[in-house]
Order: structure tokens, then C-alpha cells, then sequence
């Protein structure tokens, strides 16, 4: 069973800026569903396990917006 395996895209922040849409990680294509997909990677907020410090809940949308500034090469 041969499947071919191909990346995706970065869009260029020249022409989509990185703030704008919505938020995904790497800022892959957002699907509304999961077919034709073989792994799945949900965010989910959660301050339930922290009892003295709400803040557990922003780490999903941190990890999208990081992940918003990965770039195809290091032009250093």
C-alpha cells in the first residue's frame, strides 16, 4: 500500500499576516472535519489541574501563536 505523503504549505506572511484567521497550529489549512486526515492535533484550554493559578488555559492559543512564527528557513 503505497500513500504518498506531502507537507503543507506555509503561507507567506507577505500576503496572509500572521495575525490574521484563524489560529492553527503551524498555520496549516483549518478543516472543518477529519476526514482524510491520519493524526489530529486539538488544543483544548483546561485550568482544572492548577488549584492556586489560573493561566493553564492559555497554553493552547500560546502554542499557536509560536507556532505562527516558524518560518521555511532561517534567512540568518
Amino acid at each position: 500500500m503505497s500513500r504518498s505523503f506531502r507537507y503543507p504549505e506555509f503561507e507567506d506572511p507577505q500576503i496572509r499576516p500572521r495575525y490574521t484567521g484563524i489560529p492553527t497550529f503551524f498555520r496549516t489549512p483549518f478543516q472543518e472535519t477529519a476526514s482524510g486526515l491520519d493524526i489530529a492535533l486539538v488544543g483544548v484550554p483546561f485550568d482544572g489541574g492548577v488549584t492556586n493559578r489560573p493561566g493553564a488555559r492559555h497554553g493552547p492559543r500560546e502554542i499557536r501563536n509560536q507556532s505562527s512564527l516558524i518560518r521555511k528557513m532561517n534567512p540568518a
